[in-house]
């Protein structure tokens, strides 16, 4: 049975905006890495991350903490995000928005409802994106990558959104496109819809991680919300 939501989230990257594809991910984790090696760092920390620059400095800045002291592990982690940073900024001027979502977002204001934006990207770029393609409006909170949260498939970040807009799990859906998304939105306890337009991944493969809802484009997530009203 569906409830209106008084808290919807959104994934950014795909979902919102088109924007990872351009993004020198490649040399992003090259640099990552050549960053851990001059620190001295054990391979065996990294080497099970390298084919995402996202989760591997997400997931690496708690092992940090583990074997370094607090300071020394926190600039390294600084140092690591300052590349990231560098590699999205060069891709700023190619991001596009995905069809539909500022109807989608028109709408859940004028309805009242609650809107925020989680994504593993950095919250001044997502920040940036936004207000460029005149979506920053629509959207009151904005929780990017942070070395404190860790990033889908964890729930860290939604959370952390959720307690920002004062809204409760039960009464909150996040719309994402993969099944990291879909992961963080089950481990938060919210309800996970997928944007099939979006995503890359199988219809059965988001069925197998447990997606509640799954809508075609923009226009049929639309429709789903002003059903529920």
């Amino acid at each position: 049975m569906f409830i209106m939501f008084d808290c919807v989230l959104f994934d950014f990257d795909g979902t919102l905006v088109s924007f990872s594809q351009y993004v020198n991910w490649e040399r992003a984790c090259r640099r990552i890495v050549d960053l851990y090696i001059r620190k001295g760092l054990p391979k065996e920390i990294f080497s099970k991350y390298l084919c995402n620059p996202l989760s591997l400095v997400s997931h690496t800045n708690e092992e940090l903490l583990k074997i370094l002291p607090k300071e020394k592990a926190l600039r390294i982690s600084e140092e690591a995000l300052r590349i990231l940073d560098a590699e999205e900024f060069e891709a700023l001027p190619k991001a596009t928005i995905i069809a539909g979502c500022e109807e989608v977002l028109r709408w859940l204001r004028r309805q009242g409802v609650h809107v925020g934006v989680v994504s593993p990207n950095s919250g001044q770029i997502v920040s940036y994106l936004l207000r460029r393609h005149q979506l920053r409006g629509f959207v009151e909170a904005i929780v990017g990558r942070d070395p404190r949260l860790k990033i889908k498939p964890y729930p860290e970040q939604v959370l952390s959104c959720l307690e920002r807009l004062g809204c409760r799990r039960e009464r909150t859906a996040f719309i994402t496109v993969d099944e990291d998304g879909i992961k963080a939105a089950k481990a938060s306890g919210v309800h996970a819809i997928v944007v099939l337009s979006g995503s890359i991944h199988s219809v059965s493969r988001l069925l197998d991680a447990k997606t509640d809802s799954i809508v075609e484009d923009f226009k049929a997530l639309l429709a789903l919300f002003q059903q529920l009203c």
